[in-house]
């Protein structure tokens, strides 16, 4: 058989897809192909931006990290006075 351009494959079972008739169960090839190769390219931009997104957060949380170890700065004379009747 040759699996050149237009070739048409059967199928037997219910198919959703661009390319696929559900009358004759019929599939083309190319069609089937530019399909696979589309959700591929969004698999992979999503898996991209969801790394971007992963690195974002590990450096928000060790930036807080690194926060959370050193003091807040406080204005001269805090913490000299002590209000025992609060």
């Amino acid at each position: 058989m040759d699996w050149g351009p237009g070739t048409r494959l059967s199928c037997p079972g219910p198919l959703s897809f661009p390319g696929y008739s559900a009358d004759t169960r019929d599939m083309d090839i190319a069609a089937a192909s530019m399909t696979l190769a589309q959700t591929k390219v969004a698999d992979q931009v999503g898996t991209a931006m969801l790394s971007k997104g992963l690195k974002a957060a590990e450096d928000q949380g060790a930036e807080l990290v690194k926060m959370m170890g050193s003091p807040a700065p406080l204005a001269s004379g805090t913490g000299q006075q002590v209000d025992l009747l609060a």
